[in-house]
């Protein structure tokens, strides 16, 4: 698999990103980047079915994993390293799965989604979390464009498949997201 990996992220490290401001841009046509440029955005109109994507490398450090889990999943397999080694099946602490998630939404945003005119989605279907996420792995995402499905004048919704992989291309996550994307004005 070719993976763009000109975006890294580490934990930590100033990572901020490209700034959508959706009402900026449903009313000029443009956003601004981070850097302060200018950029078109992605409309509806613009996503084509069968695109794939690949965005970034996240680099998962042990005192991410801790403090998430310790604040929003206080699982002894996510939270007690010597523990984990020792009992757990995964011979050592993991990511919880909603860590992984968000991680895979900060590599989702800071790609794919960037010069997106999105705003919000209703959901996801078919998340899965195939293969733990440990310190010291390397995240990188593949977005797939699954469907386009027209709903209003002003938006449609896009159905993208979201894989997260490993350093080993080991697939950790995946989730199908219905995301709402404005429509061009003028068409």
């Amino acid at each position: 698999m070719g993976v763009d990996r000109s975006r890294r992220f580490t934990a930590g490290a100033n990572t901020r990103g490209p700034v959508v401001d959706a009402y900026y841009t449903a009313h000029t046509g443009f956003h601004v980047l981070a850097n302060g440029s200018p950029a078109m955005p992605v409309y509806y109109e613009d996503v084509e079915v069968g695109t794939v994507e690949t965005n970034g490398d996240y680099d998962v450090t042990r005192e991410e994993v801790l403090s998430f889990a310790e604040r929003y999943d206080p699982q002894w397999f996510h939270t007690e390293p010597d523990r984990a080694a020792e009992e757990s099946p995964y011979g050592g602490v993991i990511a919880s799965g909603w860590h992984t998630a968000a991680m895979t939404m900060r590599l989702l945003v800071e790609g794919t989604l960037a010069d997106a005119a999105t705003v919000g989605a209703k959901g996801v279907d078919e998340l899965r979390w195939p293969v733990p996420v440990r310190p010291g792995d390397s995240l990188h995402i593949e977005n797939e464009v699954l469907e386009k499905v027209p709903e209003r004048p002003e938006r449609g919704l896009i159905r993208a498949r979201t894989r997260t992989f490993n350093q080993d291309d080991e697939r950790v996550f995946s989730m199908i997201g219905n995301v709402m994307y404005l429509r061009r004005s003028d068409e």
